[in-house]
């Protein structure tokens, strides 16, 4: 509802002066409702998005990685609870060694599923962008 109101930033502000001066209380009630309407359209869009999203890459880019597809499909889901991860977390997230967390990402970087973010060699943060994306 936040970023409705936002965009709607003087329909909010009169609406709401209407009830203090007017006590319309009727209109407020309708834009607040237009409000949840278009928030709950925007929601489902997105969801029906992180569907094809998930499918693409699960059922499509992981299954190229054989005998580690079982082990990118728990990294995956991880990734969409932490969607900004590093070898260490992925490391204690799976119950892996950092070195199979380190060979995993670099697999997820080259399906363009995970992006470095810091340009280091060491202490390097990775982001799942396209689901990040989603949400701007």
């Amino acid at each position: 509802m936040s970023s409705f109101f936002e965009r709607n930033k003087t329909l909010y502000y009169d609406n709401l002066s209407r009830v203090r001066t007017h006590n319309n209380l009727t209109q407020w009630l309708k834009f607040f409702l237009e409000g949840i309407k278009q928030t709950s359209e925007y929601s489902l869009e997105t969801f029906k998005t992180i569907i094809k999203l998930r499918q693409q890459i699960e059922y499509k880019d992981i299954l190229t990685l054989g005998k580690k597809t079982k082990l990118a499909q728990q990294f995956l889901h991880c990734l969409y609870s932490q969607p900004v991860i590093d070898s260490q977390k992925a490391s204690e997230l799976l119950k892996i060694d950092r070195s199979t967390s380190l060979r995993l990402i670099n697999d997820f970087i080259q399906l363009s599923i995970l992006k470095e973010t810091t340009g280091y060699k060491r202490n390097r943060i990775f982001i799942f962008e396209k689901y990040l994306q989603l949400f701007e």
